[in-house]
C-alpha cells in the first residue's frame, strides 16, 4: 500500500524515470550475474578439460580442491605434532631409545634368529623393486639444510658394515626433510615434490620442465641412454 501511495503521488514523468532506472539496474544485475556464471563455468572447464589431458603437476585433479595431490604441496598431518623441543634425538622419545641403526640390524641383520620365517617362496626380489617403484610414484621429499636440519644417526660399536673395527664413535649422515610452516605455525610439514596420484610421475615427471626434458618430441619417444639401443 505504501508503495502504491508513493507511486500515485509522483508525476507521470517521474514515474517513467523511476521505471526506466529500475529496468536499467535490473538489466545491469542480470549482465553481472551472467558474467560471473560464465567465468565460473570457464574456470571449471579449465580444471576439467585442461586442454586435452590432465595437468602434469596434478593441479586440478580434484575439482573441489584443485591443490590436493599436486606437486610441491605439503603432506597432510593426521596427528597434532609435538612442538617446542630442541633435542630431536631424545627429548621426545627418551634418551634410552635405541639408535635407528640398531633397530635395522635387529630386524634385518644376518644374525636375526627368526629371519627365515619372513622368507616367502611365492615372491621374489622383484616384489621389493616393484613396491619401491610404486612408492616413488606417490611421494618424494627433499633434504633440508645440511647444517640446520642435520640429525646424524649413531652407529653402534662393532656394526658389521659401518664399524667393523669397533671404533664406536661413528655416525650415519642424515638430514631432516625440507619443510614449510603453514599459516605461520610453529611446526614443520614436509613437502611432496611430486604428484600424490598413481600417474607415472616417476617416469614422465611432475612439472612441465621435467616432462619437456624427458622427451625427444619426435614420434612420441622419451629420451634414454643411447649406448646400446637407438631409442
Amino acid at each position: 500500500d505504501i508503495c502504491r501511495f508513493i507511486a500515485s503521488a509522483l508525476s507521470s514523468e517521474t514515474r517513467h524515470r523511476v521505471a526506466l532506472a529500475s529496468v536499467t539496474l535490473a538489466f545491469i544485475g542480470f549482465i553481472l550475474q551472467t558474467h560471473i556464471a560464465i567465468a565460473g563455468t570457464q574456470q571449471q572447464q579449465q580444471l576439467t578439460q585442461h586442454e586435452k589431458y590432465r595437468s602434469i603437476n596434478g593441479w586440478g585433479n580434484n575439482l573441489d580442491h584443485p591443490e590436493w595431490g599436486a606437486a610441491d604441496t605439503p603432506f597432510i598431518r593426521f596427528q597434532v605434532p609435538t612442538i617446542g623441543y630442541t633435542n630431536t634425538t631424545s627429548q621426545i622419545t627418551g634418551a634410552d631409545r635405541p639408535s635407528p641403526r640398531n633397530i635395522s640390524l635387529a630386524l634385518m641383520g644376518a644374525d636375526y634368529p627368526d629371519k627365515k620365517r619372513y622368507t616367502d617362496a611365492a615372491t621374489s626380489d622383484m616384489l621389493t623393486y616393484m613396491g619401491q617403484f610404486f612408492d616413488h610414484d606417490l611421494d618424494k621429499t627433499a633434504d633440508g639444510n645440511a647444517t640446520r636440519d642435520a640429525a646424524p644417526i649413531p652407529i653402534p660399536r662393532g656394526d658389521p658394515f659401518f664399524d667393523p673395527a669397533g671404533l664406536g664413535n661413528l655416525t650415519m649422515t642424515f638430514t631432516r626433510s625440507a619443510y614449510v610452516k603453514p599459516n605461520d605455525s610453529s611446526y614443520r610439514v614436509p613437502i611432496n615434490l611430486i604428484t600424490a596420484f598413481v600417474d607415472g610421475s616417476l617416469v614422465y615427471g611432475s612439472s612441465d620442465s621435467v616432462a619437456h626434458a624427458l622427451r625427444t618430441h619426435v614420434g612420441g619417444r622419451l629420451r634414454v641412454v643411447n649406448e646400446t639401443r637407438k631409442y
